[in-house]
């Protein structure tokens, strides 16, 4: 009998627990808010599946692309959520916007709270990139009460990224959707001289773009520096920002030129290709170049010009020594022809020209009479020479001609194979 009553009382109090244990998971599953997370990049989403997804979008090398990962719940959230770390192959990953995007939607009659976080991927090699998984900590309240804590994962993600059209290995360039290249002059002095300084200052800003990825405008043009002057590059300045959803960078490098002579220097133009990411085109931006006149000091200028100045009086020197040579070696000996000729006629000696024009072309042609195979271009001179006519020009054309022939007889003369046996041809006639 006492058995039987201790059996129904156990029956009775396992019965009170089982119902009280049900009650409880009820409730628990009454309190429970929905979650779910999603992510893509570019501008069609890609919801969590069990199996990685493609993007639809296609990327250039450098360019900037978003990595979007929302996170909705049907209840709220209670503290803050932890975007685990993202590694990604031949990409540079940043979370360069610390904070979320939160709104409330209502999908089905149900609202939602969600929040938007962004990741800034720069993908560094054409192919394939590939996103695995990235853990997300949320923690959420339920409509009545409650928190809990959840990790969700996304989805892998990948996305194809191409060569810019336009750019071939090795040339500078970035990518970014808008940029901005400028520069500006500093001089030391409004009238420059040499030792004076010129600072040339190139900045260059660039929206959805990374300031390590921004080329170096001034050592992508290193050229052999002229002796005018000497650069002193400083250190590029980078620095990132983001405002209202738009990331920003800017470079700005500066170079001080010292100015080592003086004159005329040209400062080179500059110029870096840009890819439009909103255009899908290249661009090629150029800052000018600029021409400065600088003063010489006397250091300067001897350096500048000491050597033309050295070959300069060296030359009057050895001009001089020449004509003092020359001056006395006719003090000795007979003036040339042609000397005495032209001062024959500039005196107005009229016969002693005709006679040495005699003697010239007996030298010449072994004859004294002048009409003797005369061109027929000078032969009107003759006749008025002999004549007596007093004419100049026409005495500096006969002699001209005369020299002409006498200059070509002697080129023809020396021109000539000699003969081997000259004796020969006199033998063979006798």
């Amino acid at each position: 009998m006492i058995k039987r009553i201790l059996v129904i009382l156990n029956m009775m109090f396992c019965s009170v627990i089982q119902a009280d244990s049900l009650q409880t998971e009820g409730a628990g599953l009454d309190n429970q808010a929905d979650v779910y997370i999603s992510a893509w990049v570019g501008d069609k989403p890609i919801m969590s599946k069990s199996t990685p997804e493609s993007s639809v979008n296609e990327f250039v090398v450098n360019e900037q692309v978003i990595l979007t990962i929302e996170v909705a719940t049907s209840g709220w959230f209670t503290q803050g959520t932890r975007i685990g770390y993202v590694e990604t192959n031949n990409a540079i990953a940043m979370q360069r916007n610390p904070l979320a995007i939160n709104y409330t939607q209502r999908e089905n009659g149900k609202t939602w709270a969600k929040q938007r976080w962004e990741v800034t991927l720069y993908p560094q090699a054409e192919g394939q990139v590939s996103v695995p998984s990235i853990p997300v900590q949320v923690a959420i309240a339920s409509p009545k009460g409650g928190q809990r804590d959840e990790t969700l994962y996304t989805n892998p993600i990948n996305f194809d990224v191409k060569w810019p059209l336009g750019i071939e290995n090795g040339e500078a360039w970035f990518a970014a959707s808008e940029a901005i290249l400028d520069q500006q002059w500093t001089l030391s002095n409004d009238s420059l001289n040499v030792g004076d300084t010129i600072t040339r200052t190139i900045s260059l800003q660039a929206q959805d773009a990374l300031s390590v990825l921004l080329p170096s405008v001034l050592l992508s043009h290193e050229t052999q520096t002229p002796s005018q002057y000497q650069p002193y590059p400083s250190p590029r300045s980078l620095h990132d920002s983001q405002f209202r959803g738009k990331y920003l960078s800017k470079q700005i490098e500066q170079v001080t030129y010292v100015l080592q002579e003086g004159g005329e220097i040209w400062l080179p133009t500059y110029q870096v290709h840009w890819w439009n990411s909103e255009t899908q085109a290249m661009v090629t931006m150029m800052v000018e170049g600029q021409t400065f006149t600088i003063k010489h000091t006397w250091k300067s200028w001897l350096k500048s010009y000491g050597v033309w100045l050295a070959i300069m009086m060296l030359s009057t020197v050895v001009i001089i020594l020449l004509m003092v040579a020359i001056h006395r070696y006719y003090q000795h000996n007979s003036k040339p022809q042609w000397y005495t000729f032209r001062q024959q006629l500039n005196n107005k000696q009229w016969s002693q020209a005709r006679a040495l024009l005699y003697k010239k072309q007996r030298q010449v042609t072994g004859s004294i009479i002048l009409s003797d195979d005369a061109q027929s271009s000078i032969k009107q001179d003759i006749n008025d020479l002999i004549q007596g006519k007093q004419c100049k020009r026409q005495y500096q054309r006969v002699w001209r001609t005369i020299s002409e022939k006498y200059l070509f007889e002697r080129i023809k003369s020396r021109l000539k194979i000699p003969k081997v046996l000259p004796a020969l041809k006199t033998v063979s006639k006798e």
